[in-house]
């Protein structure tokens, strides 16, 4: 009966104490010289829920969310003003939906999608005044698709096609006053076939041929 009890003392002893281990623990971290650098909750030795990350100076530098140690949800990033600068949506430790960054003054820097963690489908990008600098579709990171430049006057200055990351359809350039100035077509990042220049009265100026690379 000794041997049973001993047994099942010991049992008892190993199911609280791995109880003790699953439940969530409050931790703090801090920097070498003691200053606050993060605090947060620790779940079976993992992050999870809620941390808050600090710089040096106690201002927050970023919030994050976590799920057995995993980013899982809403992560914010603040620069050492305290500001904003960008808000992200994780799933599984990776970027996944929709994303929004800011400049220093509060405007919209670029805002899109990511899937598995790469950029997808349309992005947008946005000069500090809030006037529209890029457009453009990305398919696994890559640009992919339509793009659109302009300049900080909101001047269109280049339109084309992305494939896989590399220049490859038609393109157009236009000089500071949105005249078309060149044309031409790109095959995987080259430029083939005829090439157009124009004068400032969209007259063909000059013809280039290119081959195939």
């Amino acid at each position: 009966m000794r041997s049973k009890g001993r047994y099942l003392s010991l049992v008892a002893g190993w199911w609280l104490a791995g109880l003790c281990w699953a439940q969530a623990q409050d931790v703090t971290q801090t920097y070498d010289d003691g200053r606050l650098k993060a605090q947060g909750t620790l779940q079976e030795g993992h992050r999870h829920g809620r941390w808050t990350f600090y710089y040096p100076d106690g201002t927050v530098s970023a919030t994050e969310q976590y799920r057995h140690g995993q980013l899982e949800g809403l992560v914010q990033y603040y620069d050492f003003a305290g500001r904003l600068i960008g808000r992200e949506q994780w799933h599984e430790g990776a970027p996944e939906d929709s994303a929004v960054y800011y400049h220093p003054n509060g405007q919209v820097e670029k805002t899109g999608v990511y899937r598995a963690g790469l950029y997808e489908g349309d992005w947008l990008f946005y000069n500090p005044d809030g006037s529209l600098r890029q457009r453009g579709q990305y398919h696994q990171g890559f640009p992919h698709g339509e793009w659109f430049i302009y300049d900080e006057t909101g001047t269109l200055q280049q339109h084309g096609f992305y494939r896989h990351g590399q220049e490859d359809g038609p393109w157009e350039f236009y000089d500071a006053k949105g005249r078309l100035q060149y044309k031409g077509t790109f095959a995987a990042g080259h430029k083939v076939g005829d090439w157009q220049e124009y004068d400032r009265r969209g007259r063909v100026r000059d013809t280039q041929h290119h081959p195939l690379p």
